[in-house]
């Protein structure tokens, strides 16, 4: 990815260790869409897009789902689970570069129900994993990516090899930020920042399923963060969930006195006061699946 920053400020996704420190220590505490997700994943899921999926393939066949960007493997156990309730077997391909990947492992080897279920771990971006996916091809019935299609360094093209390793009759899953989300309004109205990662890509997602003629359902996830311990200097806390933020490793260290002006100054105006008297950013998501043509198995 491209830094595109000032003098002296290094891009989150330079340093995948602290991006993901500051996602489960920033983000994760603070934001209402985690649980959300989580909540639509559990209830929503199945009659989604699994249900249809189980209708096309036979129980007894052994499936391959895939998930891009798992993180530490919160989400990803609650998708395993729905899975193993109506196929006999699974293999699951993990994508997670960064040492978090260790912490999903974890998850695996303490949960007894996950013994079952062979695992196919790699420790490397999704880019690198395109530069020799002939083995991926034609291979899985349902791929998901949450919070991560940001970080393609060619969205299209990324999209295009997802589609590839897709099974007909596969499905796969874009949950993102919505062009309306304050975070996606904030990226875009800092004078500093060239490059928002998350600019537009529920809209880049739609246009490119038309231009695929993929079908595509979505669905609306709202949600909120709070902002509040970002204007707290002393808040670890809020140190790195403004890392997280402004997708710049150790903001506070690195950055000017200006540009944290305008940053504080900018989050300031775009947060909204709840009746706790605490400050939130609107972040609402969408869900988004695209299918492949059709069949049975």
């Amino acid at each position: 990815m491209n830094n595109n920053l000032p003098a002296g400020m290094t891009s989150i996704m330079e340093d995948l260790d602290r991006y993901k420190d500051t996602f489960m220590t920033g983000f994760w505490p603070n934001s209402g869409d985690v649980a959300v997700i989580r909540s639509w994943l559990r209830d929503d899921l199945d009659d989604s897009v699994i249900d249809e999926i189980a209708q096309k393939f036979s129980s007894s066949l052994e499936v391959n789902v895939m998930g891009v960007g798992t993180g530490d493997g919160s989400m990803d156990s609650i998708i395993i689970g729905k899975f193993r309730q109506k196929f006999g077997k699974l293999r699951y391909t993990v994508i997670e570069p960064g040492s978090v990947i260790e912490q999903f492992k974890n998850k695996v080897h303490s949960n007894d129900e996950l013994n079952d279920i062979e695992f196919d771990w790699k420790d490397t971006t999704f880019s690198e994993v395109c530069r020799d996916a002939t083995s991926l091809k034609n291979k899985f019935v349902f791929i998901s990516a949450i919070h991560s299609a940001y970080y393609f360094e060619d969205f299209s093209d990324s999209m295009s090899h997802l589609l590839d390793f897709l099974v007909d009759g596969g499905a796969l899953m874009i949950i993102a930020n919505s062009d309306d989300n304050t975070l996606v309004k904030f990226l875009d109205n800092l004078s500093w920042k060239e490059e928002n990662t998350q600019s537009r890509l529920t809209e880049k997602t739609a246009q490119f399923a038309e231009a695929k003629a993929r079908p595509l359902v979505t669905f609306d996830l709202p949600a909120q963060i709070n902002v509040t311990s970002c204007f707290d200097e002393t808040s670890e806390e809020g140190g790195k969930l403004l890392d997280f933020l402004t997708e710049v490793a150790y903001f506070r260290e690195t950055a000017s006195s200006d540009i944290k002006k305008e940053t504080m100054s900018l989050m300031k105006s775009l947060s909204t006061e709840g009746d706790d008297g605490k400050l939130y950013f609107g972040t609402n998501c969408k869900a988004m699946i695209m299918t492949k043509a059709s069949c049975c198995l």
